[in-house]
């Protein structure tokens, strides 16, 4: 594959774009390459889609939010704010580095003001917005009332990105109609431009209901350290891998059926 054909494998078909794992020694931090280095060997994509990170094999790993048939809900799983925000953040800096403006998509992030988005300055941005307080509770409500009009015909414009950022620790604090317009925003909302990315700590697994969990298909697991990570068969099978082979700023993703490790690049 060459720097003019930047999609992976054609028999990956839904919205992650991978390939099956290589084994190889994990990059060093002086290595990891940036968002623009890699958009600049790889791209430009086509809108929408962003940059999750960089395989072992040095092949890009990409979200895809173009096709409204395929489900393109993100969680990333994590044991801290700080790792949580490395991992997702590439995904919204890859959009306002790629030659594609906010009439064609936008991101707001709901997230404490403790963390800083060097994406936030860009005009694809629409807000960030701390989860404590009536802005925070008006978000999700907005976005559910966005896709019911788009589902009438009644309304049109660019493709949202909502990153509900360490949600878990103040998921109880949204009120209820956040919480519970939530689930039709992850059942229907890719059908119509609008795309959740979670980030999750694992101490907060259980904090989210069932339900919500499961339609955030797309996992990414990254640095567990000494997290105690959910006391679930998937994650005692992820323990090791969690815990000693992966650095702060990369994570595993299962991919066609195989465990896959990338590199979250740097900002810039």
């Amino acid at each position: 594959m060459n720097a003019s054909e930047p999609f992976l494998p054609r028999r990956s078909r839904g919205a992650l774009a991978r390939r099956p794992a290589v084994r190889a020694a994990v990059p060093a931090a002086t290595r990891r390459p940036t968002v623009t280095q890699i958009l600049r060997r790889w791209g430009p994509w086509v809108c929408c889609q962003a940059l999750l990170g960089l395989c072992e094999d040095g092949i890009p790993l990409t979200a895809r939010f173009h096709n409204p048939q395929r489900t393109s809900h993100y969680l990333f799983y994590g044991h801290s704010p700080t790792v949580l925000a490395t991992l997702a953040e590439p995904v919204l800096y890859s959009m306002v580095a790629q030659p594609y403006g906010p009439e064609h998509w936008r991101f707001l992030i709901l997230s404490e003001e403790e963390t800083r988005w060097a994406a936030a300055h860009h005009p694809h941005c629409q807000a960030v917005i701390s989860p404590y307080g009536n802005d925070g509770d008006k978000i999700i409500p907005a976005l559910a009332g966005l896709m019911e009009q788009r589902s009438m015909g009644r309304m049109r414009g660019p493709k949202y990105i909502v990153l509900l950022h360490d949600l878990g620790a103040y998921w109880e604090a949204l009120d209820e109609d956040s919480r519970l317009d939530l689930l039709p925003l992850l059942r229907r909302g890719h059908e119509f431009g609008i795309h959740v990315l979670v980030t999750l700590r694992y101490q907060h697994h259980f904090a989210l209901p069932d339900a919500v969990r499961r339609l955030l298909r797309h996992r990414l697991y990254g640095h567990a350290d000494a997290a105690a990570l959910p006391n679930t068969p998937a994650f005692r099978d992820l323990a090791e891998a969690l815990s000693d082979e992966i650095s702060p700023y990369q994570a595993w993703v299962l991919a066609d059926g195989e465990w896959m490790r990338y590199t979250a690049p740097r900002v810039g």
